[in-house]
């Protein structure tokens, strides 16, 4: 008898000399031979290779996953700071849902997050497969919970694949009733979306990839061939591949990794209409304003009371952009107001973080400003000095500034009158 190992099909094949000797053995020694390896150690027989060749899904739980969507269906990878972010979910065939940048109201966003793992859990969910990789194939998959893992870079065609997916946590925010406040946002910016992650699923993941003679392969499927005596039906085949990959995890030290598998969302609150679209501005001097006579000659300051009017409603999310001339002499407020920024010819406010808890993080309705009449001679124009404003919904704490809604008042103007 001699051997020859066929790396080709990962198996190694006797062949024998059966023609001085064929008298002398048994048709039925035939058989027996073809499940000896080189050196006269057993392997499993090619029906049970064959039978395993499909993948064998071994599924163990009572969490019902039909409501839950898969985040390998999404064209973004998911972590724990995804939670509460906005999802569009897409229904044509081949289309990747999308996972959307944060909302101008992601700073309202709770802190808090509640982890339940698995011993908290009333209900869990354990996927085991075995299947025999194609070529080409880029992922292992998991039907009974819909979720796909990447082919490793290592495996080769015609390798067997033996894979766990099994629930480790549940992530989510604590109740409702602490989004109140980024729903608040949501509703009067109508910047967030139609819907928000409002569970993570994340699972304890693992794939091992073996050749068809790897020694623990080999000895876990002559220990199934041995119990179940030619019985491959797919009760059998599913307590199969959670042994495989229960006896490939024992034999190595790594870790399985963890991975967000599935998502549960929420309905956002749809938007609603401007509160500002009736707003008004005033500009009132504090008296008749004169030009000064020469450009170093001292002049008297003027106040001015600025208002914007019929703003109820939503002065949380307030903000405003005032613009006026540039010919105004050292334009700043008469008390400090850390909100507003003036700049020349300008002024803006933006609401802060805590404007939904805190009313010294609003906008105010009403600044007073102080400034001095410019020269006579640089004096510009006819004297009438244009004041206007624009006003929007702002997200609390939005670093961007994003105006929602924004609506220009009226222009106003303030004479300056030459002497």
């Amino acid at each position: 008898m001699t051997c020859h190992n066929s790396h080709d099909q990962f198996r190694s094949i006797c062949s024998l000399d059966l023609i001085p000797t064929l008298n002398l053995i048994p048709i039925l020694s035939v058989t027996a031979l073809m499940m000896i390896g080189c050196g006269g150690a057993p392997i499993p027989s090619p029906k049970t290779y064959k039978r395993i060749s499909q993948p064998a899904e071994y599924y163990k739980g009572d969490m019902d996953l039909s409501s839950l969507t898969p985040t390998d269906s999404f064209d973004a990878p998911f972590t724990q700071g995804s939670l509460g972010r906005g999802v569009e979910i897409t229904t044509g065939e081949g289309t990747k849902n999308k996972l959307t940048a944060p909302s101008p109201c992601a700073s309202l966003l709770p802190d808090r997050v509640r982890d339940d793992y698995r011993d908290r859990l009333e209900q869990v969910f354990d996927d085991y497969v075995l299947t025999r990789l194609t070529s080409g194939e880029q992922n292992v998959h998991f039907p009974a919970i819909g979720f796909n893992i990447p082919v490793s870079a290592e495996a080769k065609p015609n390798m067997f694949a033996s894979g766990y997916v099994g629930i480790s946590r549940i992530l989510s925010y604590v109740n409702d009733k602490e989004l109140k406040h980024y729903d608040h946002c949501c509703t009067l910016t109508g910047s967030c979306g139609k819907l928000m992650v409002s569970k993570l699923y994340e699972v304890t993941r693992d794939v091992h990839y073996m050749s068809r003679l790897e020694p623990t392969l080999v000895s876990t499927l002559l220990a199934f061939e041995q119990r179940s005596k030619g019985d491959y039906s797919k009760t059998k085949l599913k307590k199969l591949a959670q042994q495989v990959y229960q006896a490939q995890a024992k034999k190595t030290s790594r870790k399985p990794s963890t991975d967000i598998s599935h998502i549960e969302y929420r309905e956002i609150p749809k938007g609603a209409p401007s509160p500002f679209t009736e707003a008004r501005l005033s500009v009132s001097p504090s008296d008749r304003l004169k030009c000064k006579p020469k450009k170093s000659k001292l002049a008297s300051v003027v106040e001015f009371d600025i208002r914007l009017e019929r703003i109820e409603g939503a002065q949380e999310t307030f903000g405003f952009e005032i613009t006026t001339s540039k010919q105004w002499v050292d334009l700043s407020l008469a008390e400090r107001n850390r909100l507003i920024k003036v700049g020349t010819g300008s002024l803006a406010c933006y609401p802060g973080p805590d404007a939904f808890t805190n009313p010294d993080d609003r906008c105010p309705a009403e600044v007073i400003l102080t400034a001095f009449p410019p020269s006579c001679a640089t004096m510009e124009g006819d004297g009438n000095f244009k004041w206007s404003a624009k006003v929007g919904v702002y997200a609390p704490g939005d670093d961007e500034r994003r105006a929602h809604h924004q609506h220009e008042t009226a222009s106003v103007s303030t004479k300056v009158h030459k002497r």
